[in-house]
């Protein structure tokens, strides 16, 4: 590979192949800091610089010739970078006799992965140099912090169980499944001095729009066919059927 001067590269340099007949090229950039970013080497090491001296981001986009967003967007994909660093590198901090401080932070990974936050937990030992990182996967939900899903409730102690859906937040609902009196769940446990177990509920389908939802959880009522739901059979198809239309109406009718 040779370095060659390409005028509509954006550092004027690529990289290509010295054999006249092959066409391959790639950027000087390729497996770098600076790989995927359309700022110039020069705009990026002014950036990180200001970051480094806590410059202020309304300077640094001054210094650099860019807009305050690429710098507030750069300032979390270094404190990013610096998180990874020391996760990597942290050691078991603690012990008898030893005071630990521990702080919670949410850092977002704005530059490549907009919009994603990541929570961290960091802890230092005081009057020592060890520094200890734990980074949570904010996609780990609990079933309750989950909405527009289908669920399926199940008896401790029968076969009974019973499916719904929920748009809200899944905690609320249970909520009302356990206050009530009009709740199947509620009238069940009533009727026979059961216990529904709300802490083990069963998450069975997930939609992205309420209508998908309801057509979902009448599908799952025909095939389980759950014995504490009051909509079963010919009414669950009437249901389904209802919905559909709902959300396809029917075209006009054009002439011919």
């Amino acid at each position: 590979m040779e370095l060659k001067p390409r005028a509509d590269a954006i550092d004027k340099y690529r990289w290509e192949c010295s054999d006249s007949k092959c066409k391959k090229s790639s950027s000087i950039r390729t497996n770098t800091w600076f790989a995927k970013s359309k700022l110039s080497i020069r705009q990026i090491l002014i950036t990180i610089f200001s970051w480094y001296i806590k410059l202020p981001q309304n300077l640094a986009a001054n210094e650099a010739y860019a807009s305050e967003r690429t710098m507030f967007d750069w300032d979390s994909f270094c404190r990013c970078v610096c998180v990874d660093f020391i996760v990597l590198n942290s050691e078991n901090i603690g012990g008898i006799g030893k005071v630990v401080e521990i702080n919670e932070s949410a850092f977002g990974k704005r530059k490549y992965n907009r919009g994603e936050i990541r929570k961290t937990f960091g802890g230092i030992e005081r009057d020592s140099k060890p520094v200890k990182i734990y980074v949570l996967d904010h996609n780990i939900k609990k079933n309750e912090d989950k909405s527009l899903v289908v669920y399926n409730i199940k008896c401790k102690n029968c076969e009974a169980n019973y499916i719904g859906k929920c748009k809200r937040i899944l905690s609320y609902r249970i909520s009302e499944h356990k206050k009530s009196s009009e709740s199947s769940c509620c009238q069940h446990e009533s009727n026979t001095r059961h216990t529904m177990d709300y802490d083990n509920i069963e998450i069975i389908d997930k939609a992205d729009t309420d209508m998908k939802l309801r057509i979902k959880e009448l599908l799952h009522i025909l095939k389980r066919k759950p014995s504490l739901n009051k909509q079963l059979n010919s009414q669950s198809y009437y249901e389904i059927k209802t919905v559909i239309i709902q959300a396809y109406p029917q075209h006009r009718k054009t002439r011919v």
